[in-house]
């Protein structure tokens, strides 16, 4: 009974360069639409298999004519007339099911179709997941390089100020070296 995340979790983020990148990969991944096309046949199994639980009722119906020719058959006999025959027929069958074997199939049919809406829900999770972990290390490392160049940066305006004030006669040229 446990409940799914949103279908859009990563939306937290308000990143809408991450929610192109999601977008588009769900859209394109090869398995999640393996993973939707066996929902689709694990529920089309189970509502076939549902549909042997009940009655069924079926009819037809027809109407046909035909004109013997006087020379197979005498005008006594109907010759050379047109003679119509009309059909009804109604079919009405139910399979009792006395020890739940029908039962079972179906209750195993839709346990199937569950199973298949978890796969491709938990497929769907992991893409998403995986996506958004990635994202997450790639801005983590662009944010690393940005705080480098601006500690390099910091580490030249030092050396700079050092060499001025070597220059002023304030520090030593041991100092600037270190």
């Amino acid at each position: 009974t446990a409940a799914w995340p949103q279908q859009d979790w990563w939306q937290a983020w308000h990143d809408p360069q991450l929610n192109a990148l999601i977008d588009a990969a769900l859209q394109s991944h090869p398995s999640l639409a393996q993973a939707q096309a066996r929902v689709h046949a694990a529920q089309a199994q189970a509502g076939g298999v549902q549909s042997d639980l009940g009655p069924t009722l079926g009819g037809s119906a027809g109407y046909s004519g035909v004109r013997l020719p006087s020379t197979l058959v005498p005008a006594s006999m109907g010759g050379a007339s047109l003679q119509y025959n009309s059909d009804v027929l109604f079919r009405f069958n139910w399979d009792i099911d006395l020890w739940g074997g029908k039962r079972a199939q179906w209750e195993a049919a839709v346990g199937q179709a569950q199973a298949a809406q978890i796969e491709s829900q938990a497929a769907r999770i992991s893409l998403t997941a995986a996506l958004t972990r990635a994202y997450a290390q790639w801005a983590t490392a662009w944010a690393s390089r940005d705080v480098a160049q601006a500690n390099a940066q910091r580490a030249q305006q030092a050396q700079a100020l050092l060499a001025l004030r070597v220059r002023q006669g304030l520090d030593s040229q041991i100092t600037l070296e270190q």
